[in-house]
């Protein structure tokens, strides 16, 4: 999704360039496939709150909502389980998370319930220049990773949103050849002078210079809203906050989107590695992927009524041929799955959160026009409780669900890390020191204070 810098400065995973910061494969024993220290940035508390979360209640469609305070119980007790699972992943992974800040969970008191790491924008505080584009000013152009292109200001009236920090010459060309991938930057007098070969990524009519230019990295922060802690118990927790872990030490925020355009073949097991495509798969892809570009409010709307007929045989038949789709979202979810095993939790903590999930959206699942490709709470359950086997005890096969969400079906999602497991061999659990858990009754202290908190804003 992509957002203006002047609104919120904060684009999903969401939640990558010619040369990746990461490669989207699930490789064990690897927390951040090599990711570079530019990929992150800390920030303060205040410019978490009136940088990155600065127009969330329209972002977001919010009613009302704030921002809990650092000793907010729900939110002291969020940070004591990121911690620890922060201490563990580097204590067994010194070097490959050296350079990766330890991360900070944030509340929004509000009953929506959702988890993100957001980017942050970065103003370099040098001017741009690019003679190849047509004349015109404009207070800042922006890099955005993940399609790997630049967008400019559009609406003058609203303040410049982004966080400030200091760079020499030297530092502000190599933080911009990084994570842009360009060479050929100059920087003189307070200026960059960016490369022709740049203004392909530019828009049509995008003016030539801007006042200050803005790269997005990740912050030390990641957001969780009240709803969230208030429909689950801390167990399930733990799984979605080892989730968006996935996502903040994978800098998936800075990974652009062809690199998780994957489609594999799902009647094989899980692959080790990041799942391969035959040339047929790849040229598959490449079909539903135009299509997915076209979809920029996630609904078919933006389609031509050929583009839907096409969209929706491609659905059949990767339903029909069990066609995988590698996104950013499964990534995290095998993240999740090892790191809880590393935590000394056991191996279906994962799949009881997703099945909850399934369970409180079942009534909008079982509404759907193609309900054979999105299992439902009962159906999913049954066949997680007889190892993922039929009535004649032979082996089930979950479809992915929607093709345009990254976030698959919820049984999909736990189906593919029964496979995970099966592929990487994992025990039932790996260690019998466990993280603790809070008392079911310390738990539900938190969300009763939480519901209450959230209602008191929305009066």
């Amino acid at each position: 999704m992509k957002r203006s810098l002047t609104i919120a400065l904060a684009a999903f995973l969401a939640a990558c360039r010619s040369i990746p910061v990461s490669e989207p494969s699930h490789k064990v024993n690897d927390p951040t496939l090599g990711g570079k220290p530019y990929n992150w940035i800390n920030i303060t508390e205040e410019e978490y709150n009136s940088i990155l979360m600065y127009g969330h209640e329209q972002e977001f469609n919010l009613r009302a909502s704030g921002l809990a305070a650092v000793d907010h119980p729900a939110r002291k007790r969020l940070q004591a389980l990121m911690d620890a699972f922060d201490a563990k992943l580097r204590s067994t992974y010194p070097e490959q998370l050296r350079d990766v800040p330890a991360p900070v969970a944030h509340l929004v008191l509000t009953g929506v319930s959702n988890a993100v790491v957001y980017n942050i924008s970065v103003c370099l505080s040098r001017a741009g220049y690019l003679p190849a584009l047509k004349s015109g000013q404009t207070r800042y152009w922006q890099y955005e990773p993940t399609t790997e292109d630049f967008t400019y200001d559009t609406a003058p009236e609203k303040p410049v949103l982004c966080v400030k920090r200091k760079f020499s010459d030297q530092e502000t060309v190599e933080l911009f050849k990084n994570i842009t991938g360009a060479s050929g930057v100059v920087s003189e007098k307070g200026a960059l002078q960016l490369p022709d070969s740049l203004s392909a990524r530019f828009s049509a009519g995008a003016p030539s210079r801007a006042a200050d230019i803005a790269l997005l990295q990740v912050p030390n922060a990641i957001t969780f809203y009240a709803g969230l802690l208030i429909e689950n118990t801390e167990e399930d927790i733990v799984f979605w906050l080892a989730h968006e872990l996935g996502h903040y030490y994978r800098a998936h925020g800075m990974t652009a989107k062809n690199q998780f355009a994957v489609y594999y073949d799902l009647t094989k097991k899980n692959p080790g590695t990041r799942p391969r495509q035959t040339k047929a798969l790849a040229e598959f892809g490449a079909r539903m992927e135009a299509l997915r570009r076209l979809m920029t409010d996630g609904t078919t709307r933006n389609l031509n009524a050929a583009q839907k007929k096409e969209w929706k045989e491609l659905n059949r038949e990767a339903f029909e041929k069990k066609i995988g789709q590698y996104t950013a979202e499964q990534e995290a979810d095998e993240l999740a799955l090892e790191w809880i095993l590393k935590a000394g939790f056991d191996r279906d903590l994962p799949i009881r959160a997703l099945l909850a999930a399934l369970k409180s959206t079942d009534p909008l699942t079982s509404r759907r026009p193609q309900p054979e490709q999105e299992w439902s709470y009962d159906r999913c359950t049954q066949a997680f409780e007889t190892g993922w086997k039929d009535l004649d005890d032979l082996p089930v096969f979950v479809p992915v669900g929607d093709y345009h969400d990254e976030h698959h079906s919820s049984c999909y999602r736990a189906f593919n890390l029964f496979r995970e497991t099966q592929t990487h061999k994992y025990p039932i659990q790996a260690s019998a020191d466990k993280l603790p858990l809070l008392s079911p009754d310390a738990w539900i202290a938190i969300q009763k204070r939480l519901l209450a908190d959230v209602k008191a804003l929305e009066l």
